[in-house]
């Protein structure tokens, strides 16, 4: 599996705001899928590629392959939750 082992801790890469961090990390998957679109790869292809590659990136963050599933069900919640905000926001102020 990848240098995954390797990564280095957040500790170790020094203070970083993390929202940002997630920011930059989600704008370089994006550059990378539209090279996947040029190469004619399909985007459900490249979003079933993404989940799994998602899954290798916890498994290295949290130690284990079941916690890492149970960690991007959390993950999926917490984006739902922000998603139902944003569009109950929208509602109130549309």
């Amino acid at each position: 599996m990848l240098e995954l082992l390797a990564m280095p801790k957040r500790a170790e890469i020094g203070h970083m705001d993390t929202i940002d961090t997630i920011e930059r990390c989600r704008a370089l998957n994006r550059r990378a899928a539209a090279k996947y679109f040029e190469l004619g790869i399909e985007p459900i292809d490249a979003a079933i590629a993404a989940i799994y590659s998602a899954h290798d990136l916890a498994v290295a963050a949290v130690g284990d392959a079941h916690g890492a599933i149970e960690w991007m069900r959390n993950a999926a919640d917490l984006m739902e939750r922000q998603l139902l905000d944003r569009q109950a926001g929208e509602a109130r102020h549309g």
